[in-house]
């Protein structure tokens, strides 16, 4: 256990750790409180500011994040330039992070997940935040910014997997301003698990996003009032599992969200949308796949995704506990690396006490074939089919091996 009481980061990096490259972190809880040096402070998070290549595990933080007064800029929150923030990690790239938790509430922080701030190639096991998160403020960033949290985290790059992850702190974005003749376009969403979901479906399947056998416990609210003068465009989204889902090649698979879900705005042209499961920016290639939600009557707030079976919505009173465990534990697709067993909690709603990698095992592929895969590596080790079969993309889950020009 480390006490960081008084502590202040660098320009750059803020956290018990600034920087990690290729290390591996267990069992450390970090106390007291971070403070980002000032406006120049770009990554932040209780354990570390910035992770690549890391192992992160059984890493609680229990410090209080925050950013050293600046005045200079005026007009532009200081907590919006620190803007990858999170209570474990600020920003994650090809990291690891297993039963790492986040208890601190944190507030004032324009761009704040509760695990890590940005994530690319991670892998979120067991993860639980269970902090309140919330972001109040009379003053806008500069226009075209953005308010981002999550309860998991603020944005889900490309390449990410949440597996068996919790959140049960409540995510609150309330934002008030009287415009005075300027341009205002604003821009807050809030998810349960992630604010912000940014996947490349179309481009390459390993780039996906997934959400699996996770839940939501928490309230999440976004509320965008701009008044007065000038030219105003509001935008609200909260999700029960994403806010914002964009540019496609999102799965969310085995979730349920039993947190109540709401977005508004003031002006009549502006866009308040809110989902028990997605709140805006649905693609074509979403996908929700056995799905149980409450907390607002539809499960995404815009467009719904290409693919949706087994999605269910519920009302707290209905009972539902026992047949949500049953559906959890019955599940299992293509795009399954680990498997979950669930159980009834003690409220009755079902929680995860088992994740464990799937072995290699032989798979069918669509093109008659099949695969020999390891679900820990992603890796193909060998491919079966019939004489003249095209095998130059070959797809297994969410991961896609080039075999450029090979035939059978």
């Amino acid at each position: 256990t480390a006490d960081l009481s008084g502590s202040t980061g660098s320009a750059a990096y803020a956290g018990f750790f600034g920087k990690l490259s290729g290390a591996e972190i267990r069992n450390l809880t970090v106390n007291g409180t971070i403070t980002g040096k000032d406006y120049t402070t770009t990554y932040m998070g209780g354990v570390a500011g910035y992770c690549k290549n890391t192992t992160l595990e059984n890493c609680v933080n229990q410090a209080k994040l925050a950013v050293a007064t600046y005045t200079a800029a005026p007009n532009y929150l200081v907590e919006k330039r620190v803007h990858r923030t999170g209570g474990v990690v600020g920003y994650a790239v090809d990291t690891q992070l297993a039963r790492c938790e986040n208890k601190a509430n944190v507030s004032g922080l324009a761009f704040f997940g509760g695990i890590a701030g940005t994530a690319t190639r991670v892998t979120f096991r067991q993860c639980v935040n269970s902090g309140d998160i919330s972001y109040t403020a009379t003053e806008l960033p500069v226009s075209g910014t953005c308010v981002t949290l999550g309860g998991v985290a603020a944005l889900l790059r490309t390449g990410n997997r949440v597996l068996g992850c919790v959140n049960t702190g409540t995510i609150t974005v309330q934002v008030s301003h009287t415009a005075t003749n300027e341009k205002v376009d604003y821009n807050a969403m809030a998810g349960g698990l992630a604010a912000l979901s940014h996947g490349y479906r179309a481009a390459s399947p390993e780039s996906n996003n997934v959400i699996e056998n996770s839940c939501n416990r928490g309230a999440v609210s976004v509320s965008v009032d701009v008044t007065g003068a000038g030219s105003k465009r509001e935008n609200a989204k909260a999700g029960g599992a994403v806010g914002n889902e964009y540019a496609g090649g999102l799965l969310v698979a085995n979730f349920y969200n039993t947190g109540t879900v709401t977005a508004s705005v003031r002006e009549t042209g502006g866009n308040a949308m809110s989902g028990g499961v997605i709140g805006g920016g649905i693609k074509a290639t979403g996908e929700l796949i056995n799905v149980w939600y409450s907390g607002v009557r539809q499960p995404y707030g815009q467009t719904g995704p290409a693919t949706q079976t087994n999605v269910t919505f519920f009302e707290p009173s209905d009972g539902v506990g026992a047949a949500m465990v049953t559906a959890f534990n019955a599940y299992q697709t293509e795009w399954s690396q680990y498997n979950a067993v669930w159980a009834a909690g003690a409220d009755g709603y079902p929680v995860v006490t088992e994740l464990t990698p799937l072995p290699a095992e032989l798979r069918t592929l669509s093109l008659g074939g099949k695969v020999i895969i390891d679900q820990e590596k992603r890796t193909i080790s060998a491919v079966f089919s019939g004489p003249g079969t095209d095998l130059s993309r070959v797809y297994v889950g969410y991961a896609e091996t080039s075999m450029a020009g090979a035939t059978v």
